[in-house]
């Protein structure tokens, strides 16, 4: 899968689900407890370090749409900028 894919694959998650898709700072703040949450479970030695780290993706897959759209353009230009 490429990382594009998974970027339109993380926004419509959201999208179906009901998930915040308006506020960036509330985005970023639970990014970060997501990342703690993976810090604490790797730390702990816990059965759901996998789980907790692939929240951290679908978070971080997912900002491309609050920052530049969730048109397949709009992610040609993430990718392009970063």
């Amino acid at each position: 899968m490429q990382i594009k894919e998974a970027q339109r694959l993380a926004w419509a998650n959201k999208v179906a689900k009901g998930f915040n898709t308006s506020d960036v700072p509330l985005e970023f703040m639970l990014l970060h407890g997501e990342i703690a949450e993976s810090f604490q479970a790797w730390r702990r030695a816990q059965p759901d370090l996998g789980e907790e780290l692939a929240d951290v993706a679908l978070y971080l897959f997912a900002l491309p749409g609050f920052l530049f759209g969730c048109s397949s353009k709009a992610y040609e230009v993430a990718a392009v900028h970063h």
